[in-house]
């Protein structure tokens, strides 16, 4: 390196990208596998799933997935999708334990429609209504219920449920969205 190059480095960040990501893989509707990028919780607002490179730099061409209950995926682009009701996935333990209250039994549907929503991703606004509109659910459903009483006790409750994915809820959106690659026309028709 020359001298000048040196001093118009000094005090300067690298531009790319030297986190070390794993790799997981991941099944498609049409019996493939794609290899993805398993991001850290800490960067899964930073880093593309996809190709591993900060979306700042990322050229990927991204949309939101598009999720369809009969084929069980993406239509778009053939990812496996299956929500699991209250809970995280990734914690067995954790996931059986919150559901032994069955108020999160009882909203379990209400929690798979959000489900569906943190999986077809893509934006910080499409978060904040998935978390808004799962609170608005639970609240009508509790309304539905003459049974249900207090009222505003059950709604407290169901506010402990929207903090908790509004808080917490990063790692487990889709931030990095759906890449269309994988399917064809045939191959939806085939699976449905």
């Amino acid at each position: 390196m020359s001298i000048t190059g040196f001093l118009n480095s000094v005090g300067k960040m690298p531009e790319e990208n030297d986190m070390k990501i794993k790799k997981k893989i991941i099944k498609l509707l049409n019996g493939k596998t794609r290899i993805v990028y398993n991001v850290p919780e800490d960067q899964v607002k930073n880093v593309c799933r996809y190709c591993g490179e900060l979306f700042t730099v990322c050229l990927c061409d991204r949309t939101e997935h598009v999720y369809d209950a009969k084929i069980g995926g993406c239509v778009l682009c053939g990812e496996k999708f299956k929500p699991n009701g209250t809970g995280p996935s990734n914690n067995r333990f954790l996931h059986s334990a919150i559901n032994l209250f069955w108020f999160n039994r009882w909203v379990s549907n209400i929690s798979d429609k959000h489900d569906i929503g943190y999986f077809e991703g893509f934006t910080d606004i499409r978060k904040t209504i998935e978390d808004y509109g799962m609170r608005e659910r639970t609240y009508d459903k509790i309304d539905s219920k003459w049974w249900l009483r207090p009222k505003f006790a059950w709604k407290k409750r169901a506010d402990l449920n929207w903090i908790a994915v509004d808080k917490c809820g990063d790692s487990s959106f889709n931030w990095s969205g759906c890449v269309v690659e994988s399917l064809k026309n045939n191959d939806i028709k085939k699976i449905a």
